[in-house]
């Protein structure tokens, strides 16, 4: 079966002819009293309020596409993830875009003698690392603590502050600031940054809205944010309060996934990640790193310090990055 056969019927027009959920929300969006009869509000409460039963019936309509693609694009992952040994990056990216499975800008990180010293002073704290990061793989940064690891991913993604850099960083092949990719570079820290107040959908959506393409439909954007939801296993808390200091919310584990969730809702071309399993039981680190890995099949640049190698191996990293500490006794 073609993968355009498995797509869900999202409507018909007057005429009776089935129109597809983008055609339709544009419609929508262009004439709310046109002869589709009722308004999108997905992500959108500002717009004109209709019936109960109408926009229960627009709401249903869209996610039956969203699920419907998530399904797909499943069974296309892990048709991917079975030939991903013997494939190259140009056939995975040409595997997605034959089954329609969304891919992103290729985009190969180089470094070369990348040097880090502190502002006003002598004492390197990252010194000569040469080295590639390449999309469509994931690559582990690994060492003892104090080594330099988030150091290092912090000035590959252009966020060290408070030193200075010397060396190079070539994007594609060519000397760019990398700061210049900002809009598809997501970083996520060890600190969680999600809003507490909000709840787990709440904060996914807030940053869709805020990152995602304006020209994006809004049943584009449901599909995002449903498949970051669906990936990460956020499904049974997703209208749960991620919770503060004063007032109880998401586990510890889930708070860590909502935090990764929220840099993968801008569908970043590169991801680097500073510790995303630490504080994570074994069910969860495996819950994301399947999700990672399946971000790596859409062609993205992954790059995450981790402290133990079996994730490592979970991830089947073929880029293993061991930054460490050398003594020397006439050193600064």
């Amino acid at each position: 079966m073609s993968s355009k056969g498995m797509m869900p019927s999202v409507g018909t027009d007057g005429a009776g002819k089935k129109s597809n959920l983008p055609d339709m929300t544009s419609s929508l969006e262009e004439n709310p009293d046109g002869p589709e009869g009722f308004q999108m509000e997905i992500g959108d409460k500002t717009g004109k309020k209709m019936p109960k039963g109408k926009q229960m019936h627009s709401r249903s309509q869209i996610f039956k596409y969203a699920y419907g693609q998530i399904e797909k694009e499943k069974a296309i992952q892990q048709e991917m993830e079975e030939n991903d040994n013997n494939m190259s990056l140009s056939g995975v990216v040409s595997m997605a875009k034959e089954h329609e499975v969304g891919s992103r800008m290729p985009i190969e990180v180089a470094f070369k003698d990348l040097t880090l010293t502190l502002t006003g002073s002598k004492k390197k704290i990252l010194r000569s690392v040469t080295g590639k990061l390449m999309p469509g793989r994931v690559a582990a940064v690994m060492g003892p603590s104090g080594a330099g690891k988030t150091t290092f991913l912090s000035a590959v993604a252009g966020k060290a502050t408070g030193c200075d850099t010397s060396g190079l960083v070539l994007i594609n092949g060519k000397v760019e600031p990398i700061r210049a990719y900002k809009r598809i570079i997501g970083f996520v820290p060890q600190d969680d940054i999600v809003h507490g107040n909000l709840t787990v959908e709440e904060n996914l959506w807030f940053n869709a809205r805020c990152r995602l393409a304006a020209d994006m439909s809004k049943a584009e954007k449901v599909l995002v944010v449903e498949r970051v939801i669906e990936s990460l296993g956020l499904q049974p808390v997703r209208d749960s309060l991620v919770g503060t200091v004063e007032q109880r919310g998401i586990s510890g584990g889930q708070r860590k996934r909502v935090n990764v969730g929220v840099e993968m809702v801008m569908e970043p071309s590169v991801l680097i990640l500073d510790e995303p399993t630490s504080g994570l039981d074994s069910a969860s680190s495996l819950l994301l790193l399947r999700a990672l890995r399946r971000e790596a099949l859409e062609g993205v640049n992954i790059s995450m310090v981790v402290h133990q190698p079996r994730f490592a191996f979970n991830l089947k990293c073929r880029t293993v990055l061991y930054v460490c500490l050398i003594a020397c006794s006439n050193s600064p």
